[in-house]
């Protein structure tokens, strides 16, 4: 994992659908398994404050791209969220609408 933002389809640059940047590009990551705790790094690592909240569901977007289902097991000190624990499944196995998303303060 080299990089995370967050799909801009809500009010601010500061919540979004989680996405990754891997050697094969973006991943959209699916929101089985994440929690306040992996959203909380996500918006510390974007200057964004702490997670508000975690919508499930294809709150921002829903699109036709794969979601791959990496679960993240972050304590929500870690700085990166691919400093936390993963296990890369390596495929993607999530449902559309599905997404991993976040609102931050």
């Amino acid at each position: 994992y080299t990089d995370v933002w967050l799909v801009k389809n809500g009010s601010s640059q500061c919540e979004g659908q989680v996405e990754m940047k891997t050697s094969g590009g973006w991943r959209t990551l699916c929101a089985s398994n994440w929690n306040m705790a992996n959203a909380n790094v996500v918006c510390g690592q974007l200057g964004c404050g702490v997670a508000i909240f975690t919508p499930k569901g294809a709150y921002f977007v829903e699109g036709e791209d794969e979601i791959w289902r990496d679960q993240f097991h972050c304590s929500g000190s870690e700085s990166f969220l691919w400093n936390c624990p993963v296990t890369a499944l390596g495929v993607p196995a999530c449902a559309h609408g599905n997404t991993a998303s976040v609102v931050c303060s």
